[in-house]
């Protein structure tokens, strides 16, 4: 019985496989149209295609083995950002970082430009995944957050290579999904040598998908280790002192907003800037082919873009963050930051960013992608909650009050710094799972 339970699983796992990859392979000329129609919007969409399909126009070669970090985009790249220093701190890897969108590729090439081996990750098909581990021959494969994939996930277990997921989450809504996955999920997670999770909430999630209960650990955010730099905060404050000298004296940044949210925002804005004439709004969207119309919704405001200005003009009442990698240096800027992806339906976005400028956080209900850290932030007083844009007017209204906004900010610094160290523990997990030194890629 045991035997025959155990091959009807196998027929069936097999089943699935041969099912999602024909899916895929179905589903190509849709994602080759879909990446000309963004390219539209964002030109780099449009750039080095056939890597997705495991095709390179050169060869690489190392001495060193090779390490392969997968990063899905801008987010993620900024996490993964002191584990790569890390990495490349010791030497003997030849560091492989894979992304899946053109603003992951940019952060990516403008933080280690030639320092590492960039290209995109390949579609989950037999095929290109065969070609891009032909291509590269990692010795070991880690991958940021939550992002798997089955026939890349299997065909590295087949070639001995270990997996580990760094940094993992996993809110309740990504949790019932993958469920629908069954045993096609259960065996990715089998073929993986590590786990390390956020929260224990996570881990916990991860379990019940079917995860060895010692292949999970709980290692908290490595967003909460990093570092700003010498240079984010020397531009930072002399760009804030010149915009003190242009005359606007509160400024408060919106970042990561996504389509429905910046009426609500600008209308909120629109209302401060009757209370206080000085206050300048600081709007960052989140994807880079919204940068031309979240222009257009500002176009009732005096409003700059970053890309086209360093000196501000006095009576500037919107600053639109169109440039790429520079979030970090604007939350610098800011005397309060709201953070986007929460007034819709998406989950929101990093808290930690802004929490280590020492600002005074406000965002929208949406919030399960950072279920826990909310929680707890909301636990120190440290984060507003708003519905709506009559919401975000009162936040605004008051936090224009100097010694509210200096006590709100300490609190959500304390929490930033009370939670750093996860990066340290997370690297002495993976580190039996690195490459010996010795080791050559031929």
């Amino acid at each position: 019985m045991r035997l025959n339970s155990w091959t009807n699983s196998s027929t069936d796992l097999i089943m699935k496989l041969w099912q999602y990859d024909l899916i895929w392979k179905l589903a190509l000329p849709l994602a080759r149209r879909r990446l000309k129609k963004r390219a539209k919007l964002n030109p780099g969409y449009g750039l080095n295609i056939d890597e997705r399909f495991g095709l390179y126009t050169k060869t690489y070669t190392s001495v060193r083995p090779v390490v392969w970090l997968h990063t899905v985009s801008v987010g993620e790249a900024i996490a993964a950002k002191p584990l790569i220093e890390w990495l490349l701190s010791e030497e003997q890897y030849q560091v492989l970082v894979t992304c899946s969108t053109p603003t992951g590729r940019d952060q990516l090439l403008e933080l280690f430009a030639d320092k590492i081996w960039l290209v995109y990750a390949p579609y989950d098909t037999k095929l290109f995944v065969d070609r891009f581990l032909d291509a590269f021959n990692p010795s070991a494969f880690f991958i940021m957050e939550t992002e798997l994939w089955p026939n890349l996930i299997r065909a590295c277990r087949n070639r001995n290579i270990p997996v580990a997921l760094l940094n993992g989450r996993l809110s309740e809504k990504s949790y019932k999904g993958y469920t629908k996955l069954g045993s096609m999920m259960s065996q990715m997670l089998d073929d993986m040598s590590l786990i390390t999770v956020q929260y224990n909430s996570d881990g916990e999630r991860f379990k019940k998908l079917g995860a060895a209960q010692n292949k999970v650990v709980a290692c908290g955010s490595i967003k909460f280790d990093i570092e700003i730099t010498d240079e984010i905060k020397s531009k930072a404050s002399q760009l804030k002192s010149h915009i003190h000298d242009v005359g606007r004296q509160f400024i408060w940044i919106a970042a990561s907003t996504h389509q429905g949210e910046d009426e609500i925002i600008l209308a909120a804005h629109k209302r401060l800037l009757a209370k206080q004439p000085k206050a300048l709004l600081i709007l960052v969207p989140r994807h880079p082919e919204r940068f031309q119309s979240v222009a257009e919704l500002c176009s009732s405001f005096v409003t700059e873009k970053r890309s086209q200005t360093e000196i501000l003009s006095k009576g500037t009442e919107v600053l639109l963050g169109d440039t790429l990698g520079e979030l970090m240096m604007l939350y610098g800027l800011a005397d309060l930051a709201f953070v986007g992806g929460s007034l819709v339906e998406n989950g929101g976005h990093n808290l930690i960013e802004p929490a280590n400028w020492n600002l005074p956080l406000l965002s929208g209900p949406s919030l399960f992608n950072f279920s826990v850290i909310s929680d707890q932030l909301l636990e120190k007083n440290a984060l507003n909650i708003v519905n709506d844009s009559d919401e975000l007017y009162q936040q605004l209204s008051r936090f224009l009050d100097d010694n509210l906004r200096a006590v709100a900010g300490r609190q959500s610094g304390e929490f930033a710094l009370e939670n750093r160290g996860a990066l340290a523990r997370a690297i002495s997990e993976i580190k039996p799972y690195l490459p010996a030194a010795d080791q050559t890629t031929e």
